[in-house]
């Protein structure tokens, strides 16, 4: 069994942050891993479809700006690896799909904890194992 923390990065406000607790934790798990999680919200799922029509144009704007900040979260993502020589490739990864946060929560968090700054709440921390 090998152990993981999922951390769920809302912004690169608090990415830095919350991979230096995702490493803690990790650290005094056995052969952990980290997995560093930015959700891309889909805008589609931000409006009802009684509320406003989703242009192809206002949609296409709303994955840019998704798009450019989660650039923004992987260089911080990077930066961190790169101060970390213990945390190679194999000991953690990066995702940043399209979707939306329950889903990914859902099918990623298949462990009772995960690691998660996301808007103004506290980190919430788990961890769990993989077989």
């Amino acid at each position: 069994m090998h152990g993981f923390v999922l951390v769920v990065l809302n912004g690169p406000d608090t990415a830095y942050a919350c991979l230096e607790a995702a490493a803690q934790i990790a650290g005094a798990m056995n052969e952990a891993r980290i997995a560093a999680l930015y959700i891309r919200v889909d805008p589609a799922s931000t409006i009802l479809p009684s509320e406003e029509v989703l242009t192809g144009e206002r949609r296409a704007q709303l994955e840019n700006r998704a798009a450019q900040r989660a650039a923004a979260v992987n260089l911080i993502y990077q930066s961190w690896l790169g101060e970390h020589d213990d945390w190679t490739e194999g000991r953690s990864s990066w995702s940043d799909p399209l979707s939306t946060v329950q889903h990914e929560i859902r099918t990623r968090a298949a462990a009772p904890i995960s690691l998660c700054w996301h808007h103004r709440r506290a980190c919430e921390i788990s961890t769990g194992t993989k077989q």
